[in-house]
């Protein structure tokens, strides 16, 4: 082969490389872009979560402290073992 011969392959080896490289490169920030979005809905989801469990924890506390109580809104119920006598 001839030097011009060897100069061309090598060149269009170089395209080759250039064009993967920036396929990876690409590739690599989509690939952040998309944890990204996803951490971001993970920690929605955790938010949402703690909320509901708040919230729920909340209303549990609110029955028992009836529950607690006697109140007559709760049918059936004379209080519990912890309520005042």
């Amino acid at each position: 082969m001839s030097d011009r011969q060897l100069a061309k392959e090598l060149q269009a080896r170089n395209v080759v490389a250039e064009r993967i490289a920036a396929v990876l490169v690409q590739r690599r920030k989509i690939g952040a872009q998309g944890r990204i979005h996803e951490w971001g809905y993970q920690r929605r989801d955790n938010q949402r979560a703690v909320v509901n469990y708040n919230m729920l924890d909340g209303e549990a506390m609110a029955h028992k402290r009836t529950a607690q109580q006697g109140h007559p809104s709760i049918s059936g119920t004379t209080g519990s073992r912890y309520s005042r006598q």
